[in-house]
């Protein structure tokens, strides 16, 4: 597919990820409402960053916390401390981008509260099993 595929297709793919949005967002939801989180972190690069830069002040509001957006690497380096019961959102399109795969490395290393995002259906089902033995 060439670029303006992508684009002439983005109009559609967003009407039925809009149709189906509450199953699309059930699981990550249930995460969030089993836990005591006093914070959102979204651990993204490039676009997907971009995204959730857009994304960060609507959250603020809908779910009266803080909502912080950060680069794998910052997280990684030294944003990963504070707020300490956030639930960590690492997003990758691809879901093979080494910089958010080296922040999901560290949180599972530490125990954390993650939750992992891609548009990756192949690899969907690997990250899903990763992250339930993280229970």
């Amino acid at each position: 597919m060439k670029m303006l595929d992508y684009v002439q297709l983005a109009h559609v793919r967003m009407g039925e990820n809009l149709e189906r949005s509450s199953e699309l967002v059930a699981q990550l939801v249930d995460i969030f409402q089993s836990g005591s989180f006093d914070a959102l972190r979204i651990v993204a690069s490039g676009s997907s960053r971009h995204a959730a830069d857009c994304a960060r002040d609507y959250l603020q509001d809908a779910l009266q916390m803080q909502v912080s957006v950060v680069t794998p690497e910052a997280f990684v380096d030294f944003e990963h401390t504070y707020p300490q019961h956030a639930l960590n959102i690492a997003v990758s399109q691809s879901g093979y981008s080494t910089n958010t795969i080296a922040a999901l490395d560290y949180m599972r290393a530490h125990d954390m509260a993650a939750v992992a995002l891609t548009a990756n259906v192949v690899i969907w089902d690997e990250l899903t099993k990763i992250f339930r033995e993280m229970k």
